[in-house]
């Protein structure tokens, strides 16, 4: 897991970071090669983490380090606690910025919701009013026509099922004298 700051730094003397605190971001932005060997990439990663109210040591987040960066390893760690002040510091404005408008904004969105609240719960109590007697007058229309469907469809059922059989008696008396045909088996 990587924390503040991030960064990778490069045979050539770059450090390179990015806003998200992930190495891997930055790997894919640039588009370099992950699986390549450590001692044969030109880059490497490092971090450092905040120590009460300056900066730790910075290690390198690898399994390894390799010589070129072995050999400045003071000189190094001095860049890139040299960029993480830099950083820090835009984050410091950043959130300066941001934590009253933060503040200005939960205030009106909880101004909002209490509104909104005071009025969905009118409206709620407004429908509740209306929907239960709406029900019920759905619940008598629907059962009296159902009680209709049901005597018009009974009949109609049977009349259709004894016109079905007797027409299926029909079909089986004229099948059952084409040559070839192959009866039910009598169980």
């Amino acid at each position: 897991m990587c924390q503040f700051f991030s960064a990778l730094a490069f045979r050539d003397g770059s450090i390179r970071f990015s806003e998200d605190d992930s190495h891997e971001v930055i790997i894919q932005r640039l588009g370099l090669n992950d699986r390549a060997d450590l001692f044969l990439r030109g880059w490497v990663r490092v971090e450092v983490l905040p120590d009460g109210a300056g900066w730790g040591r910075v290690r390198v987040d690898e399994t390894s380090v390799p010589g070129w960066y072995e050999a400045d390893r003071d000189e190094w760690a001095a860049r890139i606690i040299g960029v993480a002040d830099r950083v820090q510091s835009a984050m410091a404005a950043y959130e300066a910025i941001q934590q009253p408008a933060w503040a200005a904004y939960e205030a009106i969105v909880q101004s909002a919701m209490a509104a909104y609240k005071a009025i969905q719960q009118s409206a709620w109590a407004a429908y509740e009013a209306i929907e239960q007697p709406a029900w019920a007058a759905y619940e008598a229309i629907q059962q009296s026509a159902w009680a209709a469907y049901e005597a018009i469809e009974q009949p109609a059922w049977a009349a259709y099922k004894a016109i079905q059989q007797s027409a299926w008696a029909a079909y089986l008396d004229t099948i059952r004298t084409i040559e070839g045909y192959v009866p039910e088996r009598a169980s």
